[in-house]
């Protein structure tokens, strides 16, 4: 709505309340409490309408005052008129006090209100995703593992090539064999002792990648979400 148009709007009303309160013998601030009694603002719109018309009618409450104040010192009893004037202008102020009081709490519960229910949105949204996250995460960890274990099983395996290569035992052994035979048997135990080694490593190596694909694994069937 026009920003001008409802300035219109509010004056017309408050006019209204002003035209009733003449004919009902009542002050304008009570009218204004008629047509918003408490616990009667229930929308974000009329607590928008109760707070531009208190604002209104402050405006007017501290004109009218300040007029009734001069008029006072015209009279012959001033101080009394003065007091009598001041009690009138507290008790409007007070009854259009209660009026925004109410419908500033009104806002603030409101607020509060959509504040928690986005906040529940934004947490039943997380609560929904978190399967999936945990899911993705396992995956790229076996994925991680896979990747890992087969690089241990090709290292193990060129290990036990490199090793399997070397056909002659130790310097040391060779200066104290002389027989040819003896040489060759003790070359043939060497290199078999050499590729039995490889062969454990290489084996020890793929076992663990293996057990930790599989922890992995279990892991993420964990998290798979039953049907």
């Amino acid at each position: 709505m026009n920003h001008s148009f409802s300035e219109a709007i509010l004056s017309i009303f408050l006019l209204s309340i002003a035209g009733m309160a003449i004919a009902q013998n009542a002050d304008p601030s009570s009218v204004l409490r008629g047509h918003f009694p408490a616990g009667s603002i229930q929308s974000p719109e009329q607590a928008s309408a109760a707070l531009d018309a208190v604002q209104k009618e402050q405006q007017r409450l501290d004109a009218e005052y300040k007029t009734r104040q001069r008029a006072c010192y015209e009279r012959f009893l001033v101080t009394s008129c003065v007091e009598d004037e001041k009690v009138s202008y507290q008790k409007q102020t007070a009854t259009i006090n209660a009026i925004e009081l109410e419908a500033n709490r009104f806002q603030r519960q409101r607020k509060a209100q959509e504040s928690e229910q986005k906040r529940q949105a934004e947490e039943a949204e997380r609560l929904k995703n978190a399967p999936q996250a945990a899911i993705e995460r396992e995956q790229n960890r076996t994925h991680f593992l896979q990747k890992k274990a087969a690089a241990q099983t090709k290292q193990a395996e060129q290990l036990n090539k490199s090793e399997s290569g070397k056909t002659d035992p130790p310097k040391s052994a060779k200066t104290k064999v002389n027989d040819p035979a003896q040489r060759q048997l003790s070359a043939e135990e060497h290199r078999k002792k050499v590729r039995e080694a490889a062969d454990r490593r290489a084996q020890m190596a793929k076992k663990h990648a293996e057990n930790e694909v599989e922890r992995a694994q279990k892991q993420l069937e964990k998290q798979q979400p039953a049907n």
